[in-house]
């Protein structure tokens, strides 16, 4: 009596839980006694909630094992689609088994022959599953995107400080806050929005300090605390679709470590496929967007990407290709170079070399803050100029485009009233007029409070006129973090855009840094060169 294997998979939990992996083991046993097959338990191979398009399973694994030791002589599997979806695989896993000195029996499609016609039936037959599996996917995720947009249902799962509720008696699917969750993401907005610069492990220690419940049990990491403070969701407004899998990328040299990559990377989607979805707020949108923006500065301003510190370190960003310029050390002689003016330039910029040395630029910057801290009603000048200029046309837009919204929505609703569309329409073509309505009032709010600020000069100067008398290098580097925003290098001019310091925009107060306003400072300088 010859020794047989048996192998079946089901690709769902539902599936699972409704049984159909015990009908498979059912038929291939009923089979396995017909022809007078024995199969001992040990060389039951099942796959329980696994997709076929996986070639990683751990059920196939050891029966991949158990082929490379001979340990039996026939495989019995029930179609060609539960060994695998997709056709490369299948041909893969068949030639394995082929030189292992295993016969492979499908009890409902063809198995694999030696003539022609045998294997191209066998051929075709693969072809249809493979096909039928990306029919299946296609439809799927077809059905679930036009349900996100109309707002009937919400990702899965739910970040930390949401519970995912499904849906339930023709109620859409929702995030629920989750209290004693949300308060730990306030928190740790707070920390990093206040204490500017805090690192992400410092956040951590904290948090496991006092002893509070990571999102996935065990200890919070900075991983942790960085997916929180990057995720958007919790403004009240989440971004769905935004990345796709790319097949490509498997097999690839990986990006971090030694090896290969075994499961495709992401790869941003174009933004006008994303979709918005609304679920309740947990921390304020100006929030995020300050958090946001301290990420970025700390990267580009993180000691880590360079071996040397220097004072305008991601700061100094050249006037022709507007790339940021790095710092290097030459002979015990430092520069700020722009790295991207030869051959790594971007199609349609002329070559060139921008160098400054750092000595020159960093002492020009310096003394030009201490300058124009000295002469107040320059900053005074030239915030009124920006509120007569740059605000008031935003405002009349924003004005208008909430105009039309509300008009829009006003036929919607007379639409309705008088029976031209279903109650069903009019929540789908009003649910995208609401959030817009509510980003074009947000931003509203947000521009007219610039419009009615004021500077504090005198409080703002005392608390750094101190500092700029500093020698010491980090306290020097910290002034300059807070005051400037960029410097763009010319050939003979460094145009320093600073921050306004006024009493609530400023990056004194960084949870409205993301809407404070620029102004230019240009200093004459020498001892640069550009070639063409």
């Amino acid at each position: 009596m010859k020794v047989a294997a048996i192998y079946a998979r089901v690709s769902s939990k539902r599936q699972e839980q409704e049984g159909t992996i015990e009908s498979q083991v059912a038929s291939l046993l009923a089979y396995a006694e017909a022809n007078g097959y024995a199969v001992p338990p040990e060389h039951r191979y099942l796959d329980e909630g696994v997709s076929g398009a996986a070639l990683i399973r751990p059920a196939l694994e050891r029966l991949r094992d158990a082929v490379y030791i001979r340990a039996f002589e026939v495989l019995l599997v029930l179609d060609i689609d539960r060994l695998a979806r997709d056709l490369g695989l299948q041909v893969l896993l068949l030639d394995e088994f082929q030189r292992g000195g295993v016969e492979v029996r499908f009890l409902n499609t063809p198995s694999r022959g030696d003539t022609p016609t045998d294997e191209l039936l066998f051929t075709i037959t693969g072809a249809f599953a493979q096909y039928e599996r990306q029919k299946i996917v296609a439809r799927m995720r077809r059905g679930w995107l036009h349900k996100v947009r109309q707002g009937e249902r919400v990702p899965q799962p739910a970040p930390y400080g949401y519970r995912y509720v499904p849906v339930h008696e023709g109620q859409p699917s929702r995030w629920e806050v989750v209290e004693r969750e949300a308060e730990v993401v306030r928190q740790i907005y707070r920390w990093y929005t206040e204490e500017v610069g805090i690192p992400f492990y410092q956040i951590a220690q904290r948090l496991n300090a006092a002893q509070t419940p990571a999102p996935q049990g065990g200890r919070w990491g900075h991983s942790s605390v960085r997916r929180i403070l990057r995720n958007r969701s919790y403004t009240g407004e989440g971004l769905y679709n935004r990345r796709a899998k790319d097949p490509g990328s498997i097999g690839a040299p990986k990006l971090i470590g030694r090896g290969r990559t075994r499961h495709p990377r992401l790869r941003p989607r174009p933004q006008e496929d994303w979709i918005a979805f609304t679920v309740p707020a947990i921390i304020a949108p100006e929030q995020w967007e300050a958090a946001q923006a301290i990420m970025t500065q700390n990267q580009q301003l993180a000691r880590r990407n360079s071996k040397r510190t220097y004072l305008l370190s991601g700061l100094m960003v050249c006037d022709v290709c507007k790339r940021t310029m790095h710092g290097v050390t030459y002979q015990e002689r430092s520069y700020y170079r722009c790295a991207h003016g030869g051959k790594r330039r971007a199609e349609g910029v002329p070559r060139h070399s921008m160098v400054v040395p750092c000595q020159e630029a960093e002492a020009a910057v310096w003394n030009a803050l201490r300058q124009l801290l000295q002469q107040p009603e320059r900053i005074v000048e030239a915030w009124e100029r920006y509120k007569a200029t740059e605000d008031q046309g935003e405002i009349t837009r924003l004005r208008k485009r909430m105009t039309q919204l509300k008009a829009q929505r006003e036929r919607l609703l007379d639409a309705y009233q008088e029976g031209l569309i279903s109650r069903q329409e009019l929540a789908k073509r009003q649910n995208p007029l609401l959030r817009a309505l509510e980003k074009t009032e947000v931003r509203l709010r947000e521009v007219q409070s610039i419009q009615a600020t004021e500077i504090s000069l005198e409080a703002f100067t005392q608390q750094i006129q101190q500092a700029l008398a500093a020698t010491d290098f980090d306290l020097q580097r910290s002034v300059i973090r807070l005051l400037i925003e960029r410097i763009i290098v010319k050939d003979d001019a460094l145009v320093i855009e600073h921050l306004v310091p006024t009493s609530d925009i400023s990056k004194l107060r960084p949870q409205r840094q993301a809407a404070q306003p620029c102004m230019h400072l240009t200093v004459l300088r020498t001892g640069c060169t550009r070639r063409k």
